[in-house]
């Protein structure tokens, strides 16, 4: 073989050949040459290596392959090594690519089992990393990677050998050196990289990313290497021969770490005639760092797309406006051509741009934004349903809270005024809820105050439950202001609901007996910190459970009726005029509504504390003045019921501070009956409790109004009366007995004295006697003076007054009827039995010179023992000389008694040793 080698070489040599032309003959003499060699290369010296590698084979090596580089053994020295790849270094031009690979691999297997061997390739033999590239590597070194060459020489520096590193090498040695990270090592790269051709940059960017890749880099630290890279690789792209595979290549993979860097000038040197996947691939490669994009990159791209869609458009004019994947469903047409960027346009602009576009079936991919759009182009307001999917695609509180500042934006009252307003709350407090328990006091105003101000409202006591209890004081203060921002606008149910949250509370958070605050706060600041409006749907007691130092004087202008109402008597400022003058000041020309609700909870707090009457009858008559005239507006609309329920229910504690003045104005709005009648009987329920200087002035106007009404009508209310005494009892109540006896006679035609005697005073009782023929009467005037058995002597004194008054009038000196007569002497002694005992001689002459003058004739035994025997002689002279005018009219048995009388009375004296004069 030795010999027909010098042959073969020395042959070609002479014919100026640089091999034989026959690859097949070259593979089969290689084949059967290297072959045979092995079975020797374990006894080769570095000598023999040489001389067949470097010489004999150097025509026949071009047609080396893989097999045969197995043949070649692995365990060589130093010089060999450098033999062998000498060899194949001499015939690279002629080596193909790959097998070029497989040679590189072949001398990584040799430097490997060296490192194994002696922990250093061939030691000794070089010095540097460039002596380690250009000893070891040949022309195959761009074959290895930059890892290679750390793992084969520890101390290897590529910055030392940055010329005799491939581009693919630094793109490796960019990122396994963390030159990404400095500057300073960066641009030593990127110097050289630079210098290359820009093909290069393909190979380096390729190496770069997989790289980035292996080591997991999502994102580079150093923006301005970032940017120096991009923009020496985005300088050399040629967009105008660009395929869509290129543009996808390129901004799909190879740029994409870089992206954040693309500029809205960048953006304008992308053309934008392309056709649509070219455009498509685009948006799918700059959607990706989406995330880290500003607002001007996302705005620019955004822009562009548009722009690119319009051109499209106009185009394709010819299909009718439609623009690219016109036929694809919106999902598909959305995703494809706008990516995540469909989050900074509207709906509007999609439907320009794509006549077939359907919102609807889009949802899950559109943004926050947008979909408020959506409710609004469709009025999704009114149809739950559709609200409910709309609002089911806001995933996160940010996309809610997108959401609402839309609306709020554009669409206040509509939502204000929407059947769905709770609905939409609903649904919002369902997404919150779950995140109450972080929110910090900010939260909770942007949400309370402005997110939700215009369905706030809408609130319902499922929604209240959801609103947390255990926050700070302040985060509930700033809820509470957001309730009561809108409180005009919140129905009373509603507001009813959450004041049942601020109580459930503020009950909760009462420490030494004051919720929320410190002592040294002013009640007013307290109040409407953590109350507000709805301060006025509290209890005057839920006020001092939450603040055990409440003064009511010092908030008067906060507190609603019912709680001034309840302040009032509670608190026992009902008996303080300075501070109850001031609570009426307050209430004065207040809506006659909340008058009523002060009356009603004034009677209802009455009621539970057992007070059944005032102490100061000068509060209680202001009061009642002012009620009086805050209400007189409506009197004139007033049926019989609103009188009973005014003056009986609402002014009841306050009405028996009625009088002339006040009934009579009350009167001059009553025009029918059935109304007077309600006014009578409410009157006549504080009958007892009335001053008695007022009832008959009280009476006066009752009088008068009946007086009229039987002028006008001809009839006092009586037309359906049935009896005297439900008259009396329904026109003019208790005050009948202020009634001068006429009167009534003059109201009523049909007026029967002996049905209503019991009902009579004695004084009115007194003139029925002087009826036609009565005194004539015994049984009559035994039926007529029954009445009196029961009444305090009192009233036999007035009824007799009367009665001697009456008489004179008439001129009548005595009464005939001597049995009538006896009657009423007798009935008035039995009534006067206790008094004889103690009456002086005055009283005794009043009654016996004076009041009983017309009933002294039948003075007879029986009634004479009624008079005590121990009466002084002066009151037994005073009786003598008022029996004695009588004398004349007397029966001579009756002479006789009172004769009896005298001497017995007499007798008495002297067997007591008493002279007599």
């Amino acid at each position: 073989m030795d010999e027909f080698l010098t042959r073969l070489n020395l042959a070609i040599e002479q014919k100026n050949s640089l091999s034989l032309r026959n690859a097949k003959v070259k593979l089969e003499l290689l084949s059967t040459i290297l072959t045979n060699l092995a079975r020797y290369f374990y006894k080769f010296t570095a000598l023999d290596y040489e001389s067949w590698f470097l010489n004999k084979l150097k025509f026949l090596l071009p047609s080396i392959n893989v097999n045969l580089l197995q043949l070649i053994p692995l365990d060589v020295s130093y010089s060999a090594y450098r033999a062998i790849f000498g060899g194949l270094d001499q015939v690279y031009p002629e080596l193909s690519q790959d097998i070029s690979l497989q040679i590189y691999n072949l001398m990584k297997a040799m430097m490997k089992l060296q490192l194994n061997v002696s922990g250093t390739v061939f030691p000794g033999s070089y010095n540097s990393s460039q002596g380690f590239l250009q000893l070891m590597f040949y022309r195959f070194a761009h074959f290895a990677r930059y890892t290679d060459f750390l793992l084969l020489y520890k101390d290897f520096n590529g910055f030392e050998v940055l010329s005799l590193l491939s581009p693919k090498q630094m793109g490796e040695m960019m990122i396994v050196t963390d030159a990404f990270k400095d500057e300073f090592l960066a641009i030593q790269i990127l110097v050289e990289l630079e210098r290359r051709f820009s093909v290069s940059l393909m190979d380096f960017m390729i190496e770069f990313n997989a790289a980035a890749k292996q080591k997991q880099l999502i994102v580079l630290p150093d923006l301005r290497i970032r940017d120096l890279i991009f923009r020496m690789v985005f300088k050399t792209l040629k967009f105008g021969t660009f395929t869509a595979e290129q543009y996808s290549f390129w901004f799909g993979t190879q740029l994409q770490l870089f992206l954040a860097a693309l500029s809205p000038k960048d953006l304008q040197l992308i053309p934008l005639d392309v056709d649509c996947q070219s455009h498509q691939h685009l948006v799918k490669a700059l959607e990706k760092p989406y995330n880290v994009l500003t607002a001007e990159q996302k705005e620019a791209i955004h822009g562009r797309i548009l722009s690119y869609l319009k051109i499209y458009q106009a185009r394709e004019a010819i299909f009718q406006g439609t623009t690219c994947s016109p036929d694809a469903n919106s999902t598909h047409w959305l995703l494809s051509n706008y990516g995540r960027f469909s989050a900074l346009a509207s709906i509007e602009e999609f439907l320009s741009v794509n006549v077939n576009f359907n919102a609807v079936s889009v949802m899950a991919k559109l943004s926050s934004s947008q979909l408020a759009e959506l409710l609004i182009t469709l009025e999704a307001w009114n149809d739950g349903s559709l609200l409910m999917e709309i609002m089911s695609h806001l995933d996160t509180m940010a996309d809610l809270a997108r959401f609402l500042d839309q609306l709020n934006k554009f669409a206040v009252m509509e939502l204000q005024s929407s059947d769905n307003c709770a609905l939409i709350l609903g649904i919002a407090l369902r997404k919150l809820a779950v995140n109450f328990a972080k929110f910090k006091p900010k939260d909770f105003t942007y949400w309370f105050q402005s997110a939700l101000q215009n369905v706030l409202h809408a609130v319902n006591r499922t929604q209240v439950v959801s609103l947390p209890l255990r926050i700070s004081c302040d985060s509930y203060q700033q809820i509470l202001k957001g309730f009561n921002n809108i409180y005009s606008n919140i129905p009373a149910e509603n507001a009813a609901n959450i004041f049942g949250f601020i109580k459930a509370f503020l009950m909760s958070k009462v420490k030494s007996g004051l919720a929320c605050g410190h002592p040294t706060q002013s009640f007013r600041d307290w109040l409407q910190i953590n109350l507000g409006n709805f301060s006025r749907n509290a209890e005057y007691h839920n006020l001092l459970s939450w603040n055990l130092y409440f003064d009511g004087m010092a908030v008067l202008e906060y507190l609603s009726p019912s709680q001034l109402a309840s302040f009032t008597l509670e608190s026992g400022v009902i008996n303080n005029k300075e501070h109850m003058f001031q609570i009426l000041a307050k209430l004065q020309n207040k809506p006659l509504a909340e008058i009523y609700e002060y009356l009603d909870q004034f009677n209802t707090v009455a009621q539970k504390l057992g007070i059944t009457s005032l102490k100061d009858e000068g509060i209680q008559k202001q009061m009642l003045l002012q009620f009086l005239e805050g209400a007189e507006g409506t009197f004139s609309a007033f049926a019989p019921e609103n009188w009973t329920h005014l003056l009986s229910t609402r002014l009841g504690l306050l009405l028996p501070s009625i009088s002339e003045k006040e009934s009579q104005r009350i009167l001059s709005y009553v025009s029918n009956c059935d109304s007077f009648r309600a006014v009578v009987s409410s009157v006549s329920q504080v009958y007892p409790s009335t001053p008695l200087a007022n009832r008959k002035g009280i009476y006066d106007t009752l009088f008068a109004f009946l007086d009229t009404q039987q002028k006008i009508t001809g009839s006092a209310c009586s037309s359906h009366t049935k009896s005297t005494e439900s008259w009396l009892q329904n026109h003019l109540g208790p005050f009948v007995k202020q009634a001068p006896y006429e009167d009534l006679i003059k109201l009523l035609a049909s007026f029967n004295a002996f049905e209503v005697k019991d009902n009579l005073t004695s004084t009115q009782l007194a003139h029925v006697f002087f009826g036609s023929n009565i005194l004539n009467n015994p049984d009559t005037v035994r039926a007529l003076l029954m009445p009196l058995e029961n009444r305090p002597l009192e009233e036999t004194i007035a009824f007799v007054s009367e009665f001697v008054l009456i008489a004179s009038q008439k001129g009548m000196m005595f009464l005939e009827n001597s049995e009538v007569r006896f009657l009423m002497l007798e009935a008035f002694f039995y009534k006067m039995h206790n008094l004889l005992l103690s009456a002086s001689v005055s009283q005794y002459k009043d009654w016996f010179q004076s009041k009983l003058i017309l009933w002294l004739p039948s003075m007879n035994t029986t009634i004479l023992a009624m008079i005590p025997k121990t009466v002084p002689c002066g009151c037994f002279k005073t009786i003598m000389a008022g029996l004695d005018r009588s004398f004349s009219q007397m029966s001579p048995e009756n002479c006789q008694d009172v004769y009896k009388f005298a001497i017995d009375y007499l007798t008495s004296k002297i067997s007591q040793g008493v002279l007599a004069n």
